[in-house]
């Protein structure tokens, strides 16, 4: 059997060669580039050297990774081209799959996932085109959704697939994790992009309304119907419904919207036209659908109907490594919109942010931040500013997550321990404070609250206070 020819293109020479040995190892052959130059200037003879894939590095000097995979297409449209980075964001990556590129993974490799991939291409045997059919390029440009975290890199994958087909899709997950921007974002980069997005949220309509509200109503059809009301599924012809918690719906309204999705076809409450309707339909819930199913609660007729693809979107407490990134555009957000200078958080509030479960996940999160940013005094973001939680359960000295000598249940620490972090936050704040009033300058700061120069810088690096981070307005 013929060795596969496998390109890396990369300006870091320490990743081709961890790359290069392993693929060597795995029985490929293998010859490398430290620019995308070189590669397509090889790829355009051709003669010499006709690859069965490119790993491709995204962030290179004189041409770009995503031009050069441009460039690669153009030559040759069925070589399938694997980009590689470090940098995983939900528009590089969509941008990447839109373009045509195979698949994408992140450094440092994590090489299992490596091999798994190269024979799940190989083993397909794609060599004309990537699963049978050439995506269009579409300009890319995402609102609101923060992550590089390996679960969020598959939702972008898939976003980059199916945006542009017709194929229904079903968002699971819990109340807060995003599932609507996920909707939005499959509407604005799909051939529907230039007519409504209309969002639903069935759980917030009685069921005596909803019939009216998903199809509208005639003047005169019932008491109060003092004129014409156009309902959501006329409103989003040739766009996007987006049915918001599904799970939420009764039996008999289930049944009438099964219906329109078969027929493609309505009329109005008291109207005798029909109406013939072309949408694409997302729909989203945090309920189990299968359990409701058993229960005899949900259809399943519907329930198939709408799972044309399933995206989970995962919680935030399973993707811990995005925490840095969401504080990060939350601050950037608030200050922003509450006209502070708030730029710095501190490890150790940063550290309390990443020990909370978030069962509001990422709406809690960003509510978090903005209660946070609004009430903070300073332009950086200690432990003790957050406002994590209930109000009255913001971060306090009676909760203490390292003092597990007490009952777990309790939220009192013992006098001892509440007085000593009780005189530790106001020693914090006092020097802070005095700080900030002298513009970071040390020895002022000293002089004026009657402390050697030395031991301010004690008091200051025991709680992480630096005098950069107080500069002159």
């Amino acid at each position: 059997m013929t060795r596969k020819k496998i390109v890396i293109v990369d300006n870091e020479p320490d990743t081709i060669e961890v790359l290069k040995d392993r693929l060597i190892w795995w029985n490929y052959e293998v010859k490398e580039f430290c620019s995308g130059k070189e590669a397509l200037e090889q790829l355009r003879r051709r003669e010499e050297y006709v690859p069965d894939l490119f790993f491709l590095d995204l962030m290179m000097p004189e041409i770009d990774g995503l031009k050069v995979l441009e460039e690669i297409k153009k030559i040759d449209a069925a070589i399938p081209v694997i980009i590689m980075t470090a940098h995983g964001t939900m528009e590089t990556t969509v941008r990447a799959l839109k373009k045509g590129a195979y698949d994408y993974i992140l450094k440092p490799f994590v090489m299992n996932e490596v091999e798994k991939l190269l024979k799940n291409l190989f083993s397909k045997e794609i060599t004309k085109k990537i699963n049978g059919e050439t995506i269009t390029p579409i300009k890319i440009g995402f609102e609101g959704i923060i992550g590089s975290d390996s679960k969020m890199v598959e939702i972008y994958k898939t976003i980059g697939r199916i945006a542009h087909t017709d194929i229904a899709l079903l968002i699971r997950g819990e109340s807060g994790t995003g599932k609507e921007l996920i909707a939005r974002s499959v509407h604005r980069h799909s051939l529907r992009k230039n007519m409504p997005f209309c969002p639903l949220n069935c759980a917030a309509i009685p069921d005596t309304l909803f019939e009216s509200e998903l199809f509208g109503y005639e003047k005169g059809a019932f008491t109060g119907a003092d004129e014409r009301k156009i309902g959501i599924f006329e409103r989003a012809h040739k766009g996007t419904i987006f049915l918001d918690e599904i799970g939420d719906i009764s039996i008999s309204t289930q049944a009438k919207i099964l219906r329109v999705l078969q027929e493609k076809d309505f009329q109005r409450l008291g109207g005798r036209e029909t109406i013939k309707v072309d949408v694409r339909v997302i729909a989203a819930t945090n309920k189990n659908l299968e359990q409701l199913i058993a229960d005899g609660k949900f259809r399943e007729d519907l329930y198939y109907r709408l799972d044309g693809i399933t995206i989970e979107v995962p919680p935030l407490r399973m993707r811990k490594n995005d925490i840095r990134l969401l504080t990060d555009y939350f601050i950037n957000k608030f200050s922003l919109k509450f006209n502070k200078k708030i730029t710095k958080i501190t490890k150790k509030a940063l550290t309390r942010l990443s020990n909370y479960d978030w069962p509001g996940n990422v709406r809690e999160m960003e509510n978090t931040i903005q209660r946070t940013v609004a009430s903070c005094k300073m332009h950086i973001i200690l432990v003790e500013d957050l406002l994590i939680g209930k109000p009255q359960k913001n971060f306090s000295y009676f909760d203490d997550d390292k003092n597990e000598s007490r009952d777990k249940n309790s939220d009192f620490l013992p006098y001892k321990e509440a007085r000593k972090k009780t005189l530790a936050e106001f020693e914090c704040q006092y020097v802070q404070e005095s700080l900030q009033r002298n513009k970071g300058n040390v020895t002022q700061t000293a002089q004026e609250i009657g402390l050697h120069r030395q031991q301010l810088q004690v008091l200051m690096r025991k709680h992480n206070l630096k005098s950069k981070d107080f500069p002159v307005k």
